[in-house]
């Protein structure tokens, strides 16, 4: 939670404060608008990162490894790097900033639906307990 928090502060940051701080980099100032704008689609791919990021931590704590690997894969190699070529190819240059955004997002719906499986699995293996735990107390009695 304080992952997304932060990432979120951050972000609001960005926006605030970001025209006076590409001054201080940009010495066009005509450049200023086309960076300010890169900076906000860029800077809002970090919010569902944020959550990515917590959830390959997780995956990896409870030793599910190839879920992990899957989410970094999507996030980082194989969305992204399709989408940075196939998203201005199809909609434009001013489409460069966004594919890191989208990357982000599709991963986090693929992370949730994960995570969503996962609890269908610990469900099964809870009533699969509970029917051993059941068959034992009869097999006692």
């Amino acid at each position: 939670m304080i992952n997304l928090v932060l990432s979120a502060v951050l972000y609001s940051i960005y926006v605030l404060i970001g025209p006076f701080a590409l001054k201080l980099f940009i010495t066009d100032h005509s450049l200023i608008p086309l960076a300010y704008t890169a900076l906000k689609w860029y800077g809002l791919a970090y919010i569902p990162a944020a959550i990515n990021i917590i959830y390959i931590t997780y995956f990896l704590s409870i030793r599910k490894s190839m879920q992990a690997f899957w989410i970094f894969c999507s996030r980082g190699l194989m969305l992204n790097c399709l989408l940075i070529f196939a998203l201005p190819a199809l909609f434009g240059v001013k489409m460069i900033w966004i594919p890191l955004l989208v990357a982000e997002s599709v991963t986090l719906i693929f992370v949730m639906l994960l995570k969503k499986s996962k609890k269908a699995n610990n469900l099964s293996v809870e009533q699969g307990e509970e029917n051993l735990d059941s068959m034992s107390q009869d097999n006692w009695s």
